[in-house]
């Protein structure tokens, strides 16, 4: 009998990253890639080195990654050949991993996102320790693991990755703490999940300078009955003062396709670029919020 076809899913950070397990559970028949800058994993999906990626975008406490940001408002320069295909959200529990005992941290190391979400805790627990901004959770499992004062914020499964002891588990309530990741992949791919669940859309977009111009676009989509779950806004690279946005909306029910709305769009922007039209499904546990 011939063997089903397995894609090759590329995911943020090294293995034990909360992305690789978010990959895993989604993925669980494919072949799984790390990538360990986030524009590399873009570049790889270009050069078909792999058929999707997977990214954090946002943390419930933490906000936006603008690693992420950066590269979605990138996707204009490459000619439209990649798409947002889906959204994962995921209940995150951070834990304390190290080499060395309670009393022996000097150093704690992580990706600056869960740093900005256990901040109290490790004030109230460890006000001493030097906090280290590392690209991802899992580099930072690899860096407490050569470090003997060293310690890592991060997923559970990292500490058994790279030869560390658990220190301490949920450092805030999963509750509460809550990851959403895009599945990134090529213009005109297979959709992630199924139809008939919920569906958001982005776009990226530009405006003129000018009084009212944001309150055009939310007019124009409050006419089509859209709602906006959130609006970021990134500087303009080289051009002081001027901003770019991103939008993410929720798909209305029964509207399966979103042309009208970005015609509607496209009359009050100085640019706009459609990043994808996408199912939302939870990973593993659904927490209330």
């Amino acid at each position: 009998m011939r063997r089903a076809h397995r894609n090759r899913i590329g995911y943020f950070g090294l293995p034990g990253s909360f992305t690789h397990e978010v990959a895993q559970r989604s993925y669980a028949r494919d072949e799984l890639l790390p990538f360990h800058q986030m524009a590399s994993g873009f570049e790889q999906l270009r050069a078909a080195e792999m058929d999707r990626i997977v990214v954090p975008f946002e943390n419930s406490v933490g906000g936006a990654v603008p690693d992420t940001l950066d590269q979605l408002i990138l996707l204009e320069n490459w000619e439209s050949v990649f798409t947002i295909v889906g959204q994962m959200v995921y209940a995150i529990e951070l834990c304390l991993m190290s080499r060395a005992g309670p009393g022996h941290i000097r150093r704690i190391y992580s990706h600056f996102v869960p740093l900005q979400v256990v901040r109290g805790w490790l004030e109230r627990e460890y006000p001493a320790a030097e906090t280290i901004v590392v690209g991802s959770t899992s580099a930072a499992a690899e860096q407490a693991a050569e470090d003997e004062a060293g310690a890592a914020v991060g997923n559970a499964a990292a500490a058994g990755v790279y030869g560390l002891r658990l220190v301490a588990r949920n450092l805030v309530p999963p509750s509460i703490n809550v990851t959403r990741f895009l599945e990134i992949g090529l213009a005109g791919g297979r959709r992630a999940g199924r139809r008939g669940g919920p569906e958001r859309a982005m776009v990226h977009l530009r405006l003129a300078n000018r009084p009212g111009a944001l309150a055009d676009v939310l007019m124009a989509l409050k006419r089509k009955r859209v709602n906006m779950t959130q609006l970021l806004s990134r500087p303009v690279q080289g051009q002081l003062g001027q901003y770019q946005f991103l939008v993410e909306m929720d798909v209305p029910a029964g509207m399966r396709a979103m042309d009208g709305v970005w015609r509607a769009l496209g009359k009050k922007t100085s640019f706009l670029h459609v990043l994808g039209q996408y199912p939302v499904r939870w990973i593993g546990r659904r927490v209330a919020g």
